[in-house]
C-alpha cells in the first residue's frame, strides 16, 4: 500500500463544514477512492463506519456526524449497528473512567469549524493507518483531528496493533501526538485532552488497552513537538546545522507498573526545536539518514501547542 496526501486543495476534495455530514463527505472521498478501498457500512443518516481493507487487521471506525460542530468517532474490532459490536477501543468504560469522557462512548471529537469558511484539512494514509488533521478556528494553532490504523508492530504476527486516537473533550486545541510521554508510562499521554488504545494487548488476548506515546525528546529536552517553550536545542542544530526530528512510539503498560514499546507510529515525526516553520511548509531532506523523504509541517508559528512533521513520501516505517 502506498502513501496518499490528500487535503482541501485536491481537485474535487468537499469543503469541511460545520454542518452534518461534511466529515462523512470527507472520508467518503479519501477511504473509497484509495488503490485499495476501504468498505463503507451506513449506519443512520449522517452516521457511517470504515472499515480496512485486504492486508490489514480489517478494524473499523464508526462516525456519528449528525452534529453541527463537532463530530464523533470510535473504533471497534467489528461492528454490527451503530455503537454496537465487539471490542471498541478505547471501551466505553474505558472512555467514562479513564479518560474522562462522555457517558455515551462515542469516542473522539472531531470539532466542526468555527468562523473558517473552509479549512485547510489533510488526510495522510497508507492505506493501513490514516490521520485527519484539520484547523477548526480562527486561533492559527487550534488543530482537531484522530488517528486510526495499523502501527509497525515489533510484536510478531501482531493482529491487534491496531490503534485509535483523539480528544476527549470538545474545544481542544491540542493536536493528537504533538505532545508525546515525558516516561515510559501510557498514564502520562492522558493529559491535554488526548487518548489512545490498542485494540488488544500484544498477548493478543482481552479488551482494549490504553496507550501512550513516547519519542527521543531529551534530544531537545522538549516533550511538545516543535514548541518554543520547552525547546533547548535551537535551529539549526549547532552540532550539523541540521533539522533533527524523531520518530514516535507507541507504548503500553504492562502488570505491575512496568512498559513496553509496542510498536512505531509511522509516518509522523516529533520537532525538536522551537516553532520555526509555517503551517503547510514542506521539503525534501538532501541528506543524512532522512535523505530522499519529502516532509510537510502540520501547525502554526509560534504554537502554543506544538506543531508536527508528517512524512508525504511513499517511505513510511524502517525505524
Amino acid at each position: 500500500m502506498t502513501v496518499a496526501v490528500i487535503r482541501s486543495t485536491t481537485a474535487g476534495a468537499p469543503n469541511y463544514t460545520a454542518t452534518a455530514g461534511s466529515l462523512i463527505a470527507i472520508l467518503d472521498f479519501v477511504l473509497l477512492n484509495l488503490a485499495v478501498p476501504w468498505t463503507k457500512t451506513v449506519l443512520g443518516s449522517n452516521q457511517a463506519a470504515y472499515t480496512q481493507p485486504t492486508g490489514t487487521n480489517g478494524f473499523t471506525i464508526q462516525v456519528d456526524d449528525s452534529s453541527s460542530t463537532q463530530a464523533r468517532v470510535t473504533a471497534w474490532e467489528t461492528l454490527s449497528a451503530f455503537n454496537t459490536g465487539f471490542n471498541q477501543f478505547p471501551s466505553s468504560n474505558q472512555q467514562i473512567s479513564v479518560l474522562g469522557a462522555p457517558s455515551d462512548g462515542l469516542g473522539a471529537y472531531v470539532m466542526k469549524p468555527s468562523g473558517l469558511s473552509n479549512p485547510t484539512w489533510r488526510v495522510i494514509t497508507n492505506g493501513k493507518l490514516l490521520y485527519f488533521y484539520t484547523p477548526y478556528n480562527t486561533t492559527p494553532d487550534y488543530y482537531t483531528g484522530f488517528v486510526f490504523g495499523d502501527i509497525v508492530s515489533y510484536k510478531a504476527g501482531d493482529a491487534y496493533g491496531t490503534i485509535f486516537g483523539g480528544q476527549s473533550a470538545a474545544n481542544q486545541p491540542y493536536k493528537i501526538f504533538a505532545t508525546v510521554n515525558t516516561t515510559t508510562t501510557s498514564a502520562a499521554y492522558l493529559a491535554g485532552g488526548n487518548f489512545l488504545a490498542i485494540a488488544r494487548r500484544y498477548l493478543q488476548v482481552g479488551g482494549s488497552v490504553i496507550a501512550g506515546a513516547i519519542t527521543d525528546y531529551s534530544r531537545g529536552n522538549n516533550t511538545v513537538s516543535g514548541q518554543s517553550a520547552s525547546a533547548s536545542q535551537p535551529f539549526p542544530s549547532l552540532i550539523d546545522g541540521s533539522l533533527n526530528i524523531a520518530p514516535i512510539w507507541i507504548i503500553e503498560s504492562f502488570a505491575g507498573g512496568s512498559n513496553g514499546v509496542r510498536g512505531l507510529l509511522p509516518g509522523l515525526w516529533f520537532i525538536l526545536h522551537p516553532p520555526v516553520f509555517s503551517d503547510g511548509f514542506t521539503f525534501t531532506a538532501s541528506s543524512g539518514n532522512l535523505a530522499g523523504r519529502s516532509f510537510e509541517v502540520i501547525g502554526a508559528q509560534g504554537s502554543g501547542y506544538g506543531m508536527l512533521m508528517i512524512e508525504t513520501s511513499d517511505t513510511w516505517g524502517g525505524f
